[in-house]
């Protein structure tokens, strides 16, 4: 069973597809937490692995050569525009666009 996450009051944009309606080598926008993160190596490069959780279930966020992303940790909400496409046998999402959705409880 995947992971699920509190989304808490996190208003999902109205134009991004749930996660469990995603199809490989479609292009779309998907929003959600960050449930966790991890660094892999892959192919003698390091990559950052996110798994994003929205209310439908959970999808792997690939970076390239990255080792962490500015502001984002787990529970950050984040929206991903990319194409869907696989890693290590799971669906993904590779090198998306992204952009950090403000929480507005986060300094509370």
């Amino acid at each position: 069973a995947a992971p699920t996450i509190n989304l808490g009051d996190f208003q999902l944009p109205e134009d991004r597809v749930p996660v469990d309606q995603l199809q490989f080598r479609q292009r779309a926008r998907a929003a959600g937490k960050v449930y966790s993160m991890r660094v892999q190596p892959w192919s003698g490069v390091a990559s950052l692995e996110l798994t994003l959780i929205d209310d439908t279930g959970a999808l792997l966020v690939v970076f390239f050569g990255r080792r962490h992303l500015a502001g984002v940790t787990a529970g950050t909400r984040l929206l991903i525009e990319g194409v869907v496409s696989e890693h290590k046998g799971s669906m993904a999402v590779l090198n998306p666009a992204y952009e950090i959705q403000f929480d507005p409880h986060a300094f509370h």
